[in-house]
């Protein structure tokens, strides 16, 4: 199951109260988007996860239901989208998801952190090896 069909299925579980089924979806969506960064950053390079912008249905997924526990990851996700976020997810039937924007701007902010935190590392490896370089 995509991640996108888990998130529909999380929705009309939730909608028509079927638990069950929110409980699964909830569940595949836990393993697609782990607590633990360094489990992603595995599953990425295995190619396990599907495209970042799949991510964009979780997010409003977990808002719905307060799954908060998703959210890190997700949004880690989508941030990978870079500008890109703003264009949303096109479901099959043609239909987009967009983040909303309180979640568009915590992406933005979170891209100019990941720069600068880039940016700081690799100044500071920089300065290192000159430093041991003399």
């Amino acid at each position: 199951m995509t991640v996108p069909d888990a998130c529909a299925c999380a929705r009309l579980g939730h909608k028509y109260q079927v638990d069950s089924l929110v409980d699964q979806s909830l569940k595949l969506l836990g393993k697609r988007y782990p607590n633990n960064f360094g489990i992603l950053r595995k599953r990425r390079t295995r190619n396990i996860l599907h495209s970042p912008a799949s991510a964009i249905p979780v997010v409003n997924f977990a808002r719905l239901i307060g799954a908060t526990n998703l959210l890190p990851m997700a949004l880690a996700e989508c941030c990978r989208r870079g500008a890109r976020i703003v264009d949303g997810f096109s479901h099959e039937d043609g239909s987009i998801e967009l983040l909303s924007y309180e979640d568009l701007g915590r992406c933005f902010q979170a891209q100019e952190k990941l720069v600068a935190a880039r940016a700081y590392s690799l100044a500071h490896i920089f300065e290192d090896g000159c430093d041991s370089a003399h």
